[in-house]
């Protein structure tokens, strides 16, 4: 995985699993519906489809955030791998998503050695891959 995309996989697990309870809720509210639904076939059956759609869409979400969780534990181990200062650039860059210059605020370096940290990490993953 690209380590550009490792924020945007975290935020897409969090609006993912937003989205679950938002299902959940729904299906609640469809369960009470259709214990007092008309004894008409047409609503139990519309309710019932509903109902169905949901489900199915709670499990594709489901795979959908385990495969990212997936990914983004394949990162994290690339990064364990790191000296700690080369893991913390990284961490602050690609995880948190900050600039290069309140990367090295938080990491109290000067940009200039932000970046070289930041190169050395890159090459030292390139080489652990490949």
């Amino acid at each position: 995985m690209d380590l550009q995309t490792l924020r945007d996989r975290h935020n897409r697990i969090d609006n993912l699993k937003e989205r679950i309870e938002r299902l959940r809720a729904a299906m609640e509210l469809g369960a009470r519906q259709l214990r007092v639904a008309p004894a008409r076939n047409a609503v139990r059956n519309k309710l019932e489809e509903d109902m169905a759609k949901l489900d199915e869409l709670e499990r594709e979400l489901i795979g959908e955030i385990a495969a990212l969780e997936q990914e983004v534990q394949d990162a994290k181990q690339l990064l364990e791998g790191l000296p700690v200062r080369e893991q913390l650039i990284i961490r602050l860059r690609y995880v948190e998503g900050l600039s290069w210059r309140r990367v090295a605020r938080k990491a109290h370096y000067t940009e200039k050695h932000c970046l070289k940290i930041h190169r050395a990490a890159l090459k030292r993953i390139l080489n652990d891959t490949f």
